[in-house]
């Protein structure tokens, strides 16, 4: 035994590597030892070392799990390991651990072996220690047992294939096992302690239990759904009024845990079967709402972020739990408090927005929500349907705010920008261009922001009322339809803007921003591919600001570099490239005509205006012939097959 505890340390302590391989030759000998087993149960029982200790585990656990093992003499192993974990409360907390994980993989190596009495058993038996006094070591040892029980009969990863010898399908077998059998036994248990309170030294080994049984049932990876389909069997024990309140009791008085946020995070999205209907559902989710309204509003003064985050979080899993139903039920409460939360966390964000700190942490928690109102209006975007006055009446007073705030904030990253490291590549960037442009204009602060706030409400103006068409077909988002009218407005705002930045960048250059001029391009570009037959007065003005355009920018701002682009010119063509590949499959031939037309005229004046001796400013080889790419993008989609099709004499004789 003193030789293993000297090879134990030897090997932790690691000074040479000579040493650490003959220590490592120690322990492997003593493994491969015909009386390893009983040495082991020597060693562990007796030994004062930790390290050793632990060895010895280990080795028990590798051998027992091989085949020449029979089940009797596993079970004996079992015995023993659980009389030394509830008997031995001196062990290290990576001992301990260790012990409890080889006890609970011996059982599953077990599982599809044993007789259902003798599985009925087993639990008993580890139940009977969970739920026994609090405050003791028989108590802690049965909750940690059966949450590495569950934890290891829940999953089969390749490891564990690995681990335990056996294929996969054992591992799947004994899941389905316990799921049949077992599991609803284990959660009665959990969430009786839960309930009842248990001591703070088990609490967070039952809440951790809790999660995994919930995980359960989660969908596959591949899947985009958070909702847990749980086994109707669990109703009795999982959809309670106290369990919900026994949750949320132990969050305000524990909440310098997360982990209590995740259980309810995980409560919130049960889902299926479970639910009588979808009053009991709905009953189910009002209960949880109600709590974590009670949080949000009386969060900790010393964890406001995070509990306000959390329950942004909790609210958008709810909705999305509430969405499933396909039910109005809840759905004005919820849009009430949804608007509520966002207003809320809007104003304090303009506020702090106007006072010199660090970043806005409202908007993570406002981004959340953002995901939930998405939830709430999809409903009257599937069914073509105008939205409630209630949610028309929110949307204005939200959206309001998001974009006060948006556009503080666009301000505010423009002051600060100095001062954050991670930007001193930028900032360089930076002064090289103001040198390049020794202009008062765009050195002057007031006139950034300026140009940052239309830079956002143009790329948010594009957003909202244009789809993002790329791949495929272009069609007017069911929420504009309505509202036609104020749609050409907007079209015609963008569309005037971009023809005052090129007559802009016509007459002094220095002035303007080529980041806003991206920006106008990119949007105009967006709206008119959505809405190009629905504005047909608008068609050729379009096509004609993009001739416009290129041949402004090509001769004012000539190849050079901003934002690591040679030019604006390859964004034009860029613009042009998307606008056909969107647009040309789907248009009448008449209509398809007179965009060949414009993309001939466009190609023309790129042709003339493009010279070779302003390319030769730029060394990167590939961003000196950008423009060329994009050109012959621009060709490529003009004679895609999906779009002609050469064979048809219909084609030909145009």
């Amino acid at each position: 035994m003193q030789a293993v505890e000297e090879a134990c340390l030897a090997f932790a302590a690691g000074r040479t590597t000579a040493e650490r391989q003959a220590a490592e030759s120690v322990l492997h000998h003593f493994k491969q030892s015909p009386q390893a087993h009983a040495d082991s149960i020597h060693l562990l029982t007796h030994s004062a070392v930790p390290m050793a200790q632990f060895h010895a585990v280990t080795t028990l656990c590798e051998l027992s799990l091989l085949e020449r093992v029979s089940v009797s003499q596993r079970k004996e192993t079992i015995g023993f390991l659980l009389h030394h974990a509830t008997s031995s409360s001196s062990m290290p907390s990576f001992v301990a651990s260790a012990l409890i994980s080889t006890i609970a993989i011996l059982i599953k190596r077990n599982w599809l072996q044993e007789s259902p009495t003798d599985r009925t058993a087993i639990l008993s038996h580890i139940t009977q220690l969970a739920s026994s006094s609090s405050n003791t070591p028989s108590n802690l040892v049965g909750i940690k047992l059966l949450l590495a029980f569950v934890t290891e009969m829940r999953g089969a990863s390749d490891k564990k294939t690995r681990a335990m010898f056996q294929p996969v399908a054992f591992h799947t077998s004994c899941r389905q096992a316990l799921e049949k059998d077992g599991l609803v036994q284990i959660l009665a248990l959990a969430v009786h302690l839960i309930t009842h309170q248990p001591s703070p030294q088990a609490l967070e080994h039952v809440y951790l239990l809790t999660v995994e049984l919930l995980q359960w049932f989660e969908a596959p990876s591949d899947s985009t759904s958070i909702l847990l389909a749980v086994d109707p069997r669990w109703k009795p024990y999982l959809v309670q009024a106290s369990f919900v309140q026994a949750i949320f009791q132990a969050y305000t008085t524990h909440r310098s845990h997360g982990l209590w946020s995740h259980t309810i995070r995980q409560s919130n999205v049960v889902a299926g079967s479970i639910f009588d209907s979808p009053d009991h559902h709905v009953a189910y989710i009002t209960w949880i709402f109600h709590g974590a309204l009670f949080i949000f509003h009386h969060p900790l003064p010393s964890n406001v972020e995070r509990e306000v985050i959390d329950m942004c979080q909790l609210t958008y899993r709810l909705v999305s739990n509430w969405s499933s139903l396909n039910d109005p039920a809840l759905a004005d409460p919820l849009v009430s408090e949804v608007a509520r939360l966002s207003c809320l966390l809007l104003q304090s964000a303009l506020q702090e927005a106007d006072e010199d700190g660090g970043e806005v942490w409202q908007m993570e928690g406002l981004d959340v929500l953002m995901d939930a109102w998405s939830l709430l209006t999809a409903p009257f975007a599937t069914a073509a349907l105008p939205p409630p006055p209630t949610i028309q009446a929110a949307s204005a007073q939200v959206v309001r705010l998001y974009l006060q705030v948006r556009l503080r904030l666009v301000c505010r990253s423009d002051d600060n920008d100095a001062e954050e490291d991670e930007d001193i590549e930028l900032n360089v960037e930076t002064a090289n261009e103001r040198r390049t442009h020794t202009t008062k204009s765009l050195d002057d602060e007031s006139f950034r922001h300026v140009l940052d706030k239309l830079h956002f409400v143009i790329l948010f103006t594009g957003i909202v009322i244009a789809d993002e068409y790329k791949g495929e077909k272009p069609a007017v988002p069911w929420s504009m339809e309505a509202t036609l009218s104020v749609v050409e407005q907007l079209v015609h705002g963008v569309l005037t803007l971009l023809a005052e930045e090129i007559q802009a960048v016509q007459v002094a250059p220095q002035r303007e921003s080529p980041y806003l001029s991206e920006q106008l391009l990119s949007t105009a570009t967006r709206l008119h591919v959505t809405y190009f037959d629905i504005f047909p007065s608008k068609s050729a003005d379009m096509v004609a600001l993009y001739c416009q355009s290129a041949t402004v920018y090509l001769t004012h701002w000539t190849l050079e570099t901003f934002q690591s682009v040679p030019s604006i010119v390859p964004l034009v063509l860029k613009c042009a490239c998307d606008f056909v590949e969107a647009n040309l499959a789907y248009l009448s031939l008449d209509k398809a005509m007179d965009l060949y037309g414009h993309c001939d005229r466009l190609i023309g004046t790129f042709c003339v205006t493009n010279s070779v001796t302003q390319r030769s400013a730029i060394s990167d080889d590939e961003l000196q012939f950008e423009d060329m790419f994009m050109l012959l993008t621009l060709l490529s989609h003009l004679v895609a097959k999906d779009v002609i099709d050469f064979a048809d004499d219909t084609a030909n004789s145009v």
